[in-house]
């Protein structure tokens, strides 16, 4: 180039100096070094002093007969139009202006051409300009005309082969140029004869070898043979010329590009997703770019990956910012790429990528709005977003057609449920139910009633629950017949309706509908939620045998350490003690108790805190780690260990009832509290002071009473304590039975009598009434009220003949009895006193 550079200032310096001559010697000199800038990539200046020559030859045309006096050889007219075109045309090619290039490319072809036949230097001279003309027309969206002109190429390079006039590298690299074109029109085998003439070429002259060439000709080949279904020889081609190219030059990246695709496709499909793992990694790697329409092949072989996207995630990280960077949404087609792109990511686990991308879309053209809400709602369906992307998703896609609102304000709904906000959740289900009216969209309605029953169940409407729900169930019919039903809503349905039935107090029904739910989920973490509803039901009425293996489920699949864990092991703790399995329940409960107390912010850590504290109270005397006469467990701890426990686990109790949490459920649990710290100081002969902790008990029982059914997930469960269920009758009659022994270990039997008394009135079951009966007959006899005392025991003996099977009732029968017997002896009624002397002698 500095050569060309001087004889350009020498030509320069005898033009001003001379005449027509020297002027076309200096024209001469511009088309060379024009063409030498370009050739090192300087196009611009080459096209400036291109364009000059072009001007100086336009007002000093050169004459077609040689000049008299010249010096020099003949420079004939057209041969100079030809020099000045074929600058022109290669530095509108460098520039990338192929269809600018076309007239000048074709100018100086015809130029050339007439003389190729005589002149060597011409031939080759034409080759060069078959190749820019091809490429020009490739780029103009031509196929058919860069692939005659590429025929034509082939055809000069083997005759300049044959006469070895040049080098069989240029033949081959002329054979790849057809071959591509032809795989472009689709002329697939064209395109593989192409390629494996080009690779015969260059093995039959080891010095015509080239590793780029080659590679580039392995690849065609392989994705030809793949086209043409012979997958195992594809297979091998592209994996050899794969490896030959890591890195390819700009201009080998598209082909390159698919080789990679195609070859990761056919491995993924022989191997498994996991050997395609790096292949991918390589195709969002690959830099510069191509084309815009090779990046849509990209996008679209890696959406369609089968595999675990999240390990490919680092590299679309690395591609999103490349494809902002070099493909600019305002470039021709780049906007397309860009939307196709972010549409693949969020069938992905790359939804926070997908964002990005939308966001950089909207700021261009606010057609994209729709489309970066809808992003966002993807992202927050992910579990990757607050509320406040789901409200900026519902902004964005507010008067935007079809269904994607209504999902939107559907998964803000479920949101707010989970915060406990459901006036809120509740408003935006109305608002949805209201789209679908417009939308006839029965997949989109079945889960929006479904979340609208969920809603209404949890703000205690159940009728207008079970309305919605059955509207629900109704359109998941509708998207069946279609084939459209969404999955996992159908369950989610029948699990709401179980709960509205419960609320009903169809305990039959909804433990069905429930077991209908836990069956038809298909996430475990929906199938562990209906357990543990159905373990809760089950506890509820007493069958802590089926209630296990539920709550079994429920434990299983959380991490150890988590609040979730903490609930399902507390759920299997309450089932162990009602199966009288304490050693296991004492076993969770320790394991619980330091977990708990890890976490003394979160109240559902507390919360759990306080139930282990008050559940190991109760469990320590029973096995005799406490002072107790079990033999179970040799080892002793000190005496004040259960009241201790108690104690605390009250205290933490009055703490969260100050939080706002279900109130409800926090005065039974601190009542049951207080029944394990009055038994712990009953056990140290301290009954007096046990009667306050037993009449807070039995107040906040009788307060309190049903406790509220909890239709939300996740809340810390007390709903075995449901109204008129067995757990909560047998807990008051419990603590009323309780309080009017320790009144009368403490000498109050006046007060003893009045709490026995009441304890006849609310209790239910037999044998928790015939018991109170037997103890209010025996304070009354303490009191000396003996017809009282005899009514009482009277009572009582009568239920407890129709309960002998049952262990303990004969023995308290016989005191019963005793104690009758010595009323009668005393009032001197011998006629009846010999009828319960018979009955004691039977038993």
């Amino acid at each position: 180039m500095a050569g060309a550079e001087r004889q350009l200032a020498e030509c320069r310096e005898a033009a001003e100096n001379g005449g027509t001559p020297e002027i076309h010697a200096y024209i001469s000199a511009q088309a060379v070094l024009a063409r030498a800038w370009t050739d090192v990539g300087r196009a611009g200046d080459g096209l400036v002093l291109a364009r000059q020559a072009a001007e100086l030859l336009r007002r000093h045309p050169v004459p077609d007969a040689p000049l008299q006096g010249s010096a020099g050889p003949e420079r004939p007219h057209a041969i100079a139009v030809g020099m000045v075109a074929a600058a022109l045309g290669r530095a509108l090619v460098g520039l990338g202006r192929h269809r600018e290039a076309l007239p000048h490319l074709l100018t100086a072809i015809e130029s050339y051409e007439p003389r190729a036949g005589t002149s060597v230097v011409f031939r080759k001279e034409l080759a060069e300009l078959l190749i820019l003309e091809t490429a020009a027309l490739s780029d103009a969206a031509c196929p058919s005309e860069a692939e005659a002109v590429a025929d034509r190429l082939v055809e000069l390079y083997a005759g300049l082969v044959s006469e070895g006039l040049a080098s069989p590298r240029a033949l081959a690299g002329a054979l790849r140029l057809q071959g591509g074109l032809r795989f472009t029109g689709q002329n697939v085998e064209g395109a593989l004869e192409s390629a494996t003439r080009a690779l015969d070429v260059m093995s039959a002259d080891p010095e015509a070898a080239n590793r780029l060439l080659t590679a580039t000709c392995l690849e065609l080949g392989g994705l030809c043979l793949s086209e043409l279904h012979d997958p195992g020889a594809a297979r091998s081609k592209l994996a050899e010329g794969t490896a030959l190219l890591p890195y390819p030059p700009p201009d080998l990246v598209d082909v390159h590009l698919l080789a990679l695709a195609r070859l990761a496709r056919l491995r993924v499909e022989e191997e498994g997703p996991a050997a395609g793992v790096t292949l991918y990694r390589e195709l969002l790697d690959i830099r510069p770019l191509p084309g815009t329409d090779v990046l849509r092949t990209l996008v679209e072989e890696v959406a369609a990956y089968p595999g675990d996207m999240s390990e490919l995630l680092p590299a679309l990280a690395s591609f999103t910012e490349a494809l902002e960077q070099e493909v600019p949404l305002s470039s021709d087609g780049g906007a397309e790429v860009h939307d196709l792109y972010g549409q693949s990511l969020m069938r992905m686990p790359g939804a926070e990528l997908a964002v990005r991308v939308y966001r950089g879309l909207a700021a261009f053209s606010g057609d994209y709005r729709g489309r970066l809400g809808t992003a966002l709602a993807t992202l927050a369906r992910l579990g990757h977003g607050d509320l406040a992307v789901l409200e900026q998703a519902i902004d964005l896609l507010s008067g935007e057609p079809g269904g994607e609102l209504a999902e939107a304000l559907n998964l803000y709904a479920v949101k707010l449920l989970e915060q406990g906000r459901p006036v809120e959740a509740l408003a935006h289900c109305e608002r949805a139910a209201d789209l679908c009216d417009e939308l006839d969209d029965p997949a989109v309605a079945a889960v929006t009633y479904a979340q609208l029953g969920s809603s209404l169940a949890m703000l205690d409407r159940p009728q207008a629950a079970l309305e919605a729900i059955t509207w629900s169930l109704a359109e998941l019919d509708r998207a069946a017949e279609a084939g459209q039903e969404p999955p996992g809503v159908r369950a989610q349905a029948i699990q709401v309706r179980g709960q509205v039935l419960r609320a009903f107090g169809r305990e039959q029904e909804a433990l069905a509908h429930l077991v209908e739910a836990l069956h038809l989920h298909t996430d475990p973490a929906k199938k562990r939620e209906a357990a543990a509803m159905i373990a809760d039901d089950l506890l509820a009425t007493a069958r802590p045998e089926e209630a296990a293996e539920y709550a079994r489920l429920a434990a299983t699949g959380h991490e150890a350490g988590t609040v979730k864990h903490a609930l399902a092991t507390q759920r299997l703790v309450r089932c162990h003690m009602m199966l009288g399995e304490l050693a296991e329940a004492n076993a969770l409960v320790e394991d619980l108790i330091p977990q708990a107390r890890q976490s003394p912010d979160d109240l559902t850590y507390r919360a759990v805190l306080a139930d282990s504290l008050a559940q190991s109270s109760e469990l320590l005397p029973l096995l005799g780690l406490d002072g107790g006469t079990s033999p179970r467990v040799p080892r002793r701890r000190s005496g004040t260990e259960a009241e201790s426990r108690a104690r605390e686990a009250i205290a933490i109790y009055d703490e969260l009832l100050i939080t706002g949490m279900n109130a409800q459920a926090l005065h039974i649990s601190r009542a049951g509290a207080c029944l394990t710290l009055a038994s712990a100081l009953r056990m140290r002969d301290l009954a007096a002071d046990a009667i306050q902790p037993l009449r807070e008990a039995v107040a906040a029982l009788e307060r309190f009473g049903p406790v509220e059914r909890r239709f939300g997930s996740g809340s810390r469960a007390h709903r075995e304590s449901g109204p008129g269920s067995p757990i909560q009758r047998e807990l008051l009659s419990r603590a009323m039975l309780m309080l009017g022994d320790a009144l009368m270990e403490a000498g109050r039997a006046l007060e003893a009598g009045l709490v026995f008394h009441r304890a006849t009135q609310v209790t239910r079951d037999e044998l928790p009434r015939a018991v109170a009966h037997a103890r209010l007959g025996f304070c009354q006899q303490e009191l000396g009220r003996d017809d009282a005392a005899d009514a009482a025991l009277r009572v009582s003996a009568g239920l407890l003949r129709d309960l002998l099977a049952q262990d303990g009732v004969a023995d308290l029968l016989r005191d019963v009895l005793r104690g009758r017997l010595k009323l009668l002896e005393k009032a001197g009624r011998t006629d009846e006193m010999a009828a319960v002397e018979e009955e004691l002698h039977g038993l």
